[in-house]
């Protein structure tokens, strides 16, 4: 989904949801099928998502977006 800008730069806040929720639901999916395919257990997933949560220098639970 692309998210335009209207001519003042902003972004439509129903648009930017929609967004965000279709990629947590990949997300989701993916962790899901990565644990139920016996590729790792839910608890490694959760300690390497903290891992490379904190390889910007900054554990926050959030990724820099380029």
């Amino acid at each position: 989904m692309e998210l335009r800008r209207d001519a003042q730069g902003t972004v439509d806040a129903d648009r930017l949801e929609r967004a965000i929720g279709e990629l947590a639901l990949a997300v989701k999916t993916v962790q899901r099928l990565a644990v139920e395919k016996g590729l790792c257990t839910a608890q490694e997933f959760q300690d390497r998502m903290r891992t490379i949560d904190a390889e910007d220098g900054r554990t926050d639970g959030q990724s820099p977006v380029p």
